[in-house]
């Protein structure tokens, strides 16, 4: 079973949860046809909810805005990043994401305030930094 994704620690919590083992094994199985990635990462989000793991959740939903982002479904990328958000909102990277997200949809001002709940969240993020500058450069056109 491929591994990647998660850490070892991550692959032995979730075995020990009820039907663990069984969701991974699905998991990697759907990854791996491009058609189910979404679906697959969708319900293995909702599962790590059901256990109340906001961690793994927000690392999948993470990735899940992502995939999306790379098959330019911008809204729904900018709508699993806010899940992330509202979720668990001490993951910081979805906030870069969530930035990222709302810049290419052209909607800059919410780029902005997601680029600077990035630089709250972790001061040192460089990229953070540079989304804000070019989200206010956008910002100047509009």
């Amino acid at each position: 079973m491929e591994t990647e994704f998660f850490s070892p620690d991550e692959v032995l919590l979730i075995q020990n949860y009820e039907r663990g083992k069984e969701i991974l094994t699905k998991f990697y199985e759907s990854i791996q046809q491009t058609k189910n990635l979404v679906k697959a990462y969708k319900d293995l989000g909702q599962f790590f909810i059901s256990y109340n793991n906001k961690d793994l959740f927000a690392k999948t939903y993470t990735k899940l805005g992502q995939i999306l982002f790379d098959q330019e479904d911008l809204f729904n990328a900018s709508e699993a990043f806010q899940t992330v958000v509202k979720i668990h909102p001490q993951y910081e990277k979805s906030y870069f994401n969530l930035g990222e997200a709302f810049h290419a949809i052209g909607n800059s001002k919410a780029a902005l305030e997601a680029f600077e709940a990035a630089i709250k969240a972790d001061s040192h993020d460089s990229d953070a930094y540079c989304g804000l500058g070019d989200g206010l450069c956008a910002f100047r056109k509009v």
